[in-house]
């Protein structure tokens, strides 16, 4: 392997090595949004109970009710930072040349067509949103493009290091 392919190699590694680990803190940050969401946020369950009806119900089973959300909501959560988790540690492990497999690179790319496709929903209720939460709203944008531009460096460093490796041994 030439010194320049050498350079692009390990220049390809330690950027698919921090992406990973970048990945895996977004997914820490998006847990901890969640938590102060649901814990928090009293408009957020006003929100989700305007669609329950909830004349049934007394004080009691209405606690139970948003107990109830808050395990589910920290569940989700919890799925999804096992995701980033997964994808990050997937993304780190192969840079160093512990991994071989590449579902990662899938998990990654479905993750950044859904994380790209749930940006609209942010602007289709603009006139609403912009009310209640203006500043949060493009901050939400920002953070998921930036997490699209994490997913995208991950795809990109993983491919290009294995089209390095692949060149190496043909050396």
């Amino acid at each position: 392997m030439n010194s320049d392919n050498k350079t692009q190699l390990r220049r390809y590694t330690i950027n698919l090595a921090c992406s990973g680990g970048g990945y895996i803190m977004m997914g820490m940050w998006s847990v901890v949004k969640v938590l102060l969401t649901v814990t928090m946020n009293k408009p957020f369950f006003d929100d989700i109970m305007s669609g329950v009806d909830t004349t049934t119900m007394d004080a009691d089973e209405e606690k139970l009710f948003h107990i109830f959300l808050i395990f589910f909501f920290i569940i989700i959560a919890a799925i999804a930072f096992i995701v980033h988790f997964y994808i990050g540690n997937s993304a780190i492990k192969y840079s160093r040349g512990q991994k071989k497999t590449k579902f990662f690179l899938f998990a990654g790319g479905a993750m950044m067509v859904l994380t790209l496709s749930g940006i609209p929903q942010y602007f289709t209720r603009y006139d609403e949103l912009i009310k209640k939460y203006n500043d949060s709203v493009v901050a939400s944008t920002m953070v998921d493009l930036t997490t699209c531009f994490i997913l995208a460096d991950i795809i990109n460093s993983a491919l290009k290091i294995d089209k390095l490796r692949k060149e190496g041994e043909q050396e």
